[in-house]
């Protein structure tokens, strides 16, 4: 199963994130950073994470890409959804990941 990202911190306090425009809110209050999508997992940082939002008909999805096989599914050829691929800090991803 995927690890997702569902809360923010705003001003000391977890908020739920709305279901929409999760990439816009992670870049303005989480510090992530658009990026292109990464060739592999090694290729990212030791201390960054990345993150993939997906964008479905009803709701985004902010998926914690933590391995290759996780890359893998985000990237299948034929999964045509909008994707936006974010770099945060693998401690700040933990951190919202722990609170669901």
């Amino acid at each position: 199963m995927g690890k997702y990202i569902d809360y923010i911190k705003f001003e000391g306090k977890f908020i739920a994130l709305e279901p929409q425009r999760k990439a816009e809110k992670l870049i303005l209050h989480a510090n992530a950073i658009l990026c292109d999508k990464p060739d592999s997992i090694a290729s990212v940082p030791e201390d960054k994470a990345i993150v993939c939002v997906v964008k479905n008909a009803f709701f985004d999805a902010a998926a914690f890409v933590y391995d290759e096989a996780q890359l893998r599914a985000f990237t299948r050829p034929n999964d045509y959804r909008v994707k936006t691929w974010l770099t945060m800090g693998k401690g700040d991803v933990q951190q919202l990941l722990d609170i669901n």
